[in-house]
């Protein structure tokens, strides 16, 4: 089974020619480090910015920490790791991954408009259409009018239900 599955795989030294093709073929799939194909992605593949058209999983097979190589008992031990921790649970570090693949998509949407006559761009533009025209969610002022609706309806109701409770106790009192 194993060989089956290894014999699918198609075996890419660049990141980029595989995102082209897991792009253009559904049955490719990238196996890569996840910030090669995030920026492979946002560099090659980029039409509309909020448009992605690849998945990345997030969950990763193997993680891989960044690690400093200091002396036994070095000064700097302590401050490295409080700077480290400090950045990874403020999410500095994800933030920062986030602006490069901002800025790479950025690159990219100049460069893939320049393609015109590629059919990556031509299937690009036909996915960006695509999402384009779906269904978006309401917004405040798509519900606007119900709200007032709703709100003169409720007002109205609690105005009869206290009018009818003061009928009810000034006809006891025998007012």
């Amino acid at each position: 089974m194993l060989k089956k599955m290894n014999a699918k795989f198609l075996k890419e030294v660049s990141a980029v020619e595989c995102v082209v093709a897991a792009f253009e073929n559904d049955q490719v799939a990238c196996v890569g480090w996840g910030d090669l194909l995030y920026s492979a992605i946002a560099k090659n593949l980029t039409l509309a910015m909020g448009i992605d058209p690849l998945f990345i999983s997030q969950n990763s097979l193997i993680n891989n920490w960044l690690a400093f190589g200091l002396r036994k008992d070095s000064q700097y031990t302590e401050a490295l790791n409080y700077i480290a921790t400090s950045y990874a649970e403020a999410g500095l570090v994800e933030k920062w991954k986030e602006d490069i693949n901002f800025k790479y998509k950025q690159t990219g949407k100049t460069w893939i408009s320049t393609q015109t006559q590629s059919k990556v761009f031509e299937k690009l533009t036909q996915m960006t259409l695509g999402r384009l025209n779906e269904p978006k969610p309401f917004r405040i002022e798509n519900v606007q009018v119900s709200f007032i609706i709703f709100v003169v309806g409720v007002s109205l109701s609690s105005f009869y239900f206290f009018k009818e409770n003061l009928n009810v106790i000034f006809k006891n009192m025998g007012y």
